[in-house]
């Protein structure tokens, strides 16, 4: 549980994100990928309902 709030409010190292990727299954990586394209997104709209 603090690894998701740490990240939150830290951000994970691009070169430690990436190791971490290389080592997960194929389906696993594609759901978390997947995950942070989804809350990329809707990051967006809640910026552009800020607006």
């Amino acid at each position: 549980m603090v690894g998701g709030i740490s990240e939150g409010y830290y951000g994970i190292p691009k070169l430690l994100r990436n190791k971490a990727l290389e080592l997960l299954p194929e389906e696993l990586r594609a759901v978390l990928i997947n995950a942070y394209k989804l809350k990329k997104e809707q990051s967006k709209i809640e910026e552009l309902e800020r607006e």
